[in-house]
Formats: structure tokens, sequence, C-alpha cells
């Protein structure tokens, strides 16, 4: 019987890439939040409110090749919980890339 490859996989370390990313980002985004809860004569500091958005569509599609890396290296068999998130990133990817498309395309 050959030995199981799986187990050699980096998984804690390319999750913990993914957990930082996704840190980095909401401490941007929380920063953001609170900047604009002070009040409106903070809007003209808010000029990155566009890069911000640009920033969340980042992380969703190196969420994704996160997710298309685990799958396509036999690190991990594909399961409901891969499709599920693979579909829930995409979905986020899609809704942000609509906004972005309408807030600042048009």
């Amino acid at each position: 019987m050959l030995p199981d490859h799986r187990s050699t996989c980096p998984l804690g370390f390319y999750f913990s890439i993914i957990l930082g990313v996704n840190i980095i980002v909401h401490t941007v985004l929380y920063t953001y939040y609170g900047l604009s809860s002070i009040g409106p004569h903070m809007e003209k500091y808010l000029w990155w409110k566009k890069y911000l958005t640009a920033l969340q569509i980042g992380q969703f599609v190196f969420d994704l090749a996160y997710v298309a890396v685990d799958l396509l290296t036999g690190c991990k068999e594909i399961g409901i919980n891969q499709i599920l998130m693979f579909a829930f990133i995409t979905y986020l990817l899609i809704l942000f890339l609509n906004l972005y498309k309408k807030k600042y395309c048009e």
C-alpha cells in the first residue's frame, strides 16, 4: 500500500497565510468604518474607499486560488466542505465585483 501523501501537505501553513491576509484586510476595513463613524467631516479623508473594495476583491481572488491549489495538488479530497467554500467565495467575489462596477465604473 502506498503512503498517503496528503498527510505531508502543509495545510496549517497555508491556512495561517489565509488567516493573516483576512486579518490585514479586516483591520483596514474596520479602520475605515471607525474613521467614517466619527462624522461627516472625516469624509474628505476617506477617499480610499474604492481601494478598500479592490482590496477585498483581491482577498477573494487570493482565497479562491488557495482553495484551487489545495484541491488540485491533492492535499485534500474534494468533499462537500471544499465545494461549499469554493461556491461561497465565488459568490462573494461576484457580489463585490458587481458592487465595484456599480459604484466606481459607471
